[in-house]
């Protein structure tokens, strides 16, 4: 599964699978691990099982293992796993993760996702421009020294400081910039364990055999996620270097990369029981979460999602049947929503038929009369489940008002650089020394980025999905409507709010300041009263939205800052990704 969140969680993570007709009170022997904590699992059950190599050659921080034959492909924003499967840089991966790629190399005479590709000789291998292969070259938990220096009762901010200059320090002394080497110090499991990733990066990804769409994709989103599913859903990529082994950028010159491992392909096949080990880049695992979260997910978040994807690849699909060569370079954004709209569905009746949260539940229940059984478990663990209920309780309050404020406020790049106009004008005009040095840095980089920005946006979809999310605003109860938008439509019924809600998003999606990136960065130099002036949809709207955003739920934004961090993050992903949280809604309930 293609993966599209830079979140924590998407990093090296191995999976432990007991699997194979397993009996279902087996079960509990699965779970998914770090591959340095491999050591601590029962060596003996493990071998019991069907385990016939020693664990060392599985992860070895002393020498070649596994773990650096199999490899992170990243593209855009998403990545997906990866093995080496020969000494010539041959990597095998997922036809899906190589998709988006052969979509952006195809036109309409030459549709690569739809026929597939195959390189004749290594001089036909196609490149993949913005693919790089990630290999983990050293993975070490940093707890103690991350969180050096702080305690429960240390303030939010001053630990959230202290954690990042740590982990700065960190990351610098094992960076190898020169060498392609990059470090990062994430969070695991919400913070409870920290760990510093030692990474090298190869940038010049090339295809040598995709199979057809039609092979690749066989079955279709039906049989997508599915079991027994029979697909071809692979395709062989090869990594490069410049000549001396180091990475570098694509060039004819450059020679496959030698890995250090790589895996042999069995023609045995597999058989009925027997043991599985898989080791990759899975992302994220929600199976801890509380009852609470599980609940929220199930009946309003993932739903919610699935008519924003809904909507998206109809207006998708319409958009392409009338231009074949828009049709072809649209296909992987269709096939990437339809895959996580799969996926959602899916997550939705399997917790529904599974019974996830009577389950979860009754776990809890055990926990709670476990710590009540113990006045230091009751001092220590007596309000963890009760100051989640309220917290639920609070967040679900508001929903789904706060996730259409959500979603408006990220619907575009565009759509956010919009809402932090009138923030930046406000700023100038404060004396120099109140201003937050922040703004500028970020007025700065937006406006830099707007050339590209402007040039990719798809302003069909956003039109269209900006109406969809204000006709889901004029729905909403009465108790949860949007202040900014009833001032606008609120007298309106029927067909005249809904003509009035089709003007506004055109208004603001072809507003004439986005004809060029000089004519939106133009918007940067007007001065509030100005800008007020202007009465300008494109500058207003998102306004009230982002302001609405920030202050959805007062003490969990917090200031503006958190909103400039989340532009600058905004700007090098190029996909909002609010880290800002809502309640704890990406905290506590994703």
């Amino acid at each position: 599964m293609i993966s599209n969140y830079p979140r924590a969680t998407a990093l090296v993570l191995s999976a432990l699978l007991l699997v194979g007709l397993i009996p279902a009170s087996v079960l509990g022997d699965e779970g998914m691990f770090l591959p340095d904590t491999l050591t601590q699992l029962p060596l003996a059950k493990l071998k019991q099982r069907g385990l016939k190599i020693p664990l060392t050659e599985i992860y070895n921080p002393a020498g070649p293992s596994l773990k650096d034959a199999v490899v992170r492909v990243e593209f855009g924003g998403g990545y997906g796993t990866g093995e080496f499967v020969s000494a010539e840089g041959l990597v095998l991966t997922n036809h899906h993760v190589a998709f988006d790629g052969l979509v952006a190399s195809s036109d309409a005479t030459k549709d690569y996702g739809t026929m597939g590709y195959v390189a004749q000789s290594r001089g036909e291998e196609l490149p993949l421009n913005g693919y790089k292969i990630t290999m983990t070259i050293d993975l070490k938990d940093v707890t103690a020294d991350v969180l050096a220096g702080v305690s429960d009762s240390t303030p939010p901010a001053e630990r959230a400081a202290s954690i990042q200059s740590k982990s700065s320090v960190l990351e610098a002394a094992n960076t190898k910039a020169a060498d392609g080497i990059s470090a990062r110090v994430m969070p695991m499991n919400e913070g409870l364990t920290y760990y510093l990733f030692v990474s090298q990066v190869l940038r010049d990804v090339r295809v040598v055999y995709a199979p057809p769409k039609n092979i690749g994709f066989f079955g279709g989103d039906p049989d997508n996620f599915e079991w027994p599913r029979h697909v071809g859903d692979f395709t062989f990529l090869r990594a490069y270097a410049a000549p001396d082994g180091k990475p570098a950028d694509y060039s004819s010159s450059n020679v496959p990369y030698k890995p250090k491992k790589f895996l042999s392909l069995s023609m045995g096949g597999v058989s009925d029981n027997e043991f599985v080990m898989v080791m990759g880049y899975p992302g994220s695992t929600r199976r801890y979460r509380e009852s609470y979260s599980v609940a929220y997910n199930q009946d309003l978040y993932i739903p919610f999602s699935v008519e924003m994807q809904q909507k998206q690849i109809e207006v998708l699909t319409i958009m392409g049947r009338a231009n074949p060569a828009l049709r072809v370079k649209l296909q992987s954004t269709i096939f990437g929503i339809s895959n996580e709209l799969k996926n959602n569905e899916g997550s939705i009746l399997a917790m529904r038929r599974a019974g996830i949260v009577d389950q979860k539940r009754a776990q809890e229940a055990e926990f709670t009369k476990w710590v009540s059984e113990n006045p230091e478990r009751q001092k220590k663990y007596g309000e963890v489940l009760p100051s989640l209920a309220k917290a639920y309780e609070e967040l679900q309050k508001w929903q789904p008002r706060d996730r259409v404020i959500q979603e408006m406020a990220t619907i575009s790049d565009i759509f956010e650089i919009a809402g932090f106009v009138s923030t930046f004008a406000a700023s100038k005009e404060k004396p120099e020394a109140e201003r937050n040095p922040q703004i500028a840095l970020v007025a700065a980089r937006a406006r830099a980025a707007l050339p590209e920005l402007l040039a990719t946006r798809n302003s069909t979809l956003e039109r269209e999905m900006l109406t969809f999310l204000l006709r889901k605003a004029a729905e909403l109860p009465a108790n949860q409507k949007i202040e900014a938008i009833e001032k606008r439509f609120g007298n309106l019924k029927d067909e005249a709010r809904i003509r009035a809600e089709e003007d506004l998003a055109r208004a603001i999606v072809d507003s004439k300041n986005l004809s060029s990136a000089e004519a939106f960065s133009a918007l940067f130099e007007k001065s509030s009263a100005q800008r007020r002036e202007m009465k300008e949809p494109l500058i207003d709207f998102p306004a009230e939205i982002a302001g609405l955003w920030q202050s959805a739920h007062p003490g969990t934004c917090g200031d503006h800052d958190g909103f400039f961090r989340i532009v600058l993050f905004v700007l090098a992903l190029r996909r909002f990704q609010q880290h800002c949280v809502l309640a704890g809604e990406r905290r506590v309930a994703l």
